[in-house]
């Protein structure tokens, strides 16, 4: 993560989660896809 960049470590840190979040959620949808390939 850039610092210094104009945004507050709250911000931040609820933008990181967010990415997070998303991330997680679309493996966890390409899991379940597979899964049902099968």
């Amino acid at each position: 993560m850039v610092k210094g960049a104009g945004i507050g470590t709250e911000e931040g840190l609820a933008l990181e989660q967010a990415a997070r979040t998303s991330a997680a959620t679309a493996i966890e949808a390409a899991n379940r896809e597979r899964m049902y390939e099968r």
